[in-house]
């Protein structure tokens, strides 16, 4: 997934990935399903920040990502941006989802994976399931924009 950068910083929109790992495919869990409530999750409090005239957190719309996957069973990595009214861009990374920031042909700000041991990322459960980190594990990133930039965020 991609964004283009614009050079006025108005605080709108809030792309984000969420990417289940593999293990569940044979264990007969769609795990689309919690990867699309997630991302919904963080998509609605980003809205309700900006319909309440405040600048989005990107740490908050995580938190309220995680509360919005309660009963849906799977995991997944995450990663959620925001551009900022003073044009910075705001970027929360769980697990190895992460962010390249591309300027003029290079990469002028990048994430690290999370990881609890060798293919082990961090990654969200659903609240009680057991097994998952915390949104607040999240490593937080902001970083300078100027237009032209293109974000990536992939897993």
């Amino acid at each position: 997934m991609w964004v283009r950068v614009g050079g006025s910083g108005g605080g709108g929109g809030a792309p984000g990935s969420a990417s289940p790992p593999t293990l569940h495919r044979p264990r007969s869990v769609d795990p689309a399903l919690f990867s699309r409530a997630l991302m919904a999750g963080a998509a609605a409090a980003v809205a309700a920040d900006a319909a309440a005239g405040r600048a989005p957190c990107v740490r908050a719309a995580l938190a309220a990502a995680h509360a919005a996957t309660a009963g849906i069973l799977g995991s997944a990595t995450a990663v959620i941006a925001t551009s900022q009214p003073n044009g910075t861009l705001a970027v929360a990374v769980l697990g190895d989802s992460g962010f390249r920031l591309l300027r003029g042909g290079r990469v002028a700000a990048a994430s690290d994976a999370q990881q609890h041991a060798f293919n082990t990322p961090f990654q969200l459960a659903a609240p009680g399931a057991g097994g998952g980190d915390e949104p607040g594990a999240a490593d937080v990133y902001e970083v300078e924009a100027a237009a032209g930039d293109v974000l990536v965020l992939a897993r």
